[in-house]
């Protein structure tokens, strides 16, 4: 039996891949290849290149702060450990970069806040302290309380006082340190609560606004600083400030001995009236 040749041959022909399309009918749209995907760099390669990126960060906040070059070369070598210990997968280089500096300031004992360092990089404060942490716990540093002492001087400096009201709050800072009222406690707060508390003693005039604004801190913090401060300098009997001898200190002068011609003084004459028509007198007889 002969199969029909119009059949057999449609179907041959719809069926073969690559036939003619049927007139009237367009060719489907060939799928587009997905573009070749990069391979990643080595693990070296990459670890290198953020290195190099944070090294460029380092440089310019030593610019912006003018960081001494000890303190920053101990930063690198603080980099280079988080590196080591794949602490910077999935972190911000600035970030880490800041927290680094910052920790090599603090064993420094420099007197850098973290405040100073986030308006000095293009980051935030709150990554900047989660670095720090980072580095912190996972590289086992131990970092030095940062003595109060150390801050009397910038901020003396960024409000202008007087070298006197300095050693004095140096000093109270140092007997109060005794009885362990600095544990905890915020150094720039404290130095510039001692500020206002020698300039009290000292009795320079200056507000608490001008100390907080130049300390960085809010007036309500040096408030609360300053009355723990006091309290603990009356406890310890520290005694006042020695204040020197001025013109209203001065003793007055000693009263002139003898009795005061009689007669009239005139204004700023020390020479009385009675006296002069004497000599004019003496003067007409021709005595």
């Amino acid at each position: 039996m002969r199969p029909r040749a119009g059949g057999m041959a449609g179907k041959r022909s719809g069926g073969r891949p690559g036939a003619a399309a049927p007139a009237g009918r367009k060719e489907p749209p060939r799928r587009k290849e997905p573009p070749r995907r990069r391979r990643p760099a080595p693990e070296g390669q990459a670890l290198e290149r953020n290195y190099q990126q944070a090294e460029i960060e380092l440089e310019a906040l030593r610019e912006a702060l003018s960081m001494k070059e000890s303190i920053v070369e101990r930063a690198r070598e603080i980099y280079r450990l988080s590196i080591e210990r794949s602490l910077v997968r999935g972190r911000s280089i600035a970030a880490l970069a800041a927290s680094s500096l910052y920790a090599a300031s603090r064993e420094a004992g420099a007197s850098v806040t973290l405040k100073d360092i986030q308006q000095a990089c293009n980051t935030t404060r709150k990554d900047i302290s989660r670095c720090y942490r980072l580095m912190l716990r996972e590289l086992d540093m131990r970092m030095p309380v940062v003595d109060a002492t150390v801050c009397v001087g910038r901020i003396a400096d960024n409000a202008g006082l007087s070298a006197e009201v300095r050693r004095e709050a140096r000093m109270l800072l140092r007997r109060a340190s005794v009885g362990g009222i600095a544990a905890g406690k915020d150094p720039m707060g404290l130095a510039a609560a001692a500020l206002y508390l020698a300039c009290t003693r000292l009795e320079e005039h200056e507000t608490q606004k001008n100390i907080a604004h130049a300390a960085h801190v809010t007036e309500v913090t040096i408030r609360n600083r300053y009355k723990g401060l006091r309290d603990e300098v009356e406890r310890l009997g520290v005694p006042g400030p020695k204040r020197r001898a001025g013109p209203a200190d001065a003793p007055p002068p000693p009263r002139r001995e003898g009795r005061a011609p009689q007669g009239r003084k005139r204004r700023g004459l020390g020479v009385t009236v009675a006296k002069r028509k004497g000599s004019r007198r003496r003067g007409a007889r021709g005595d």
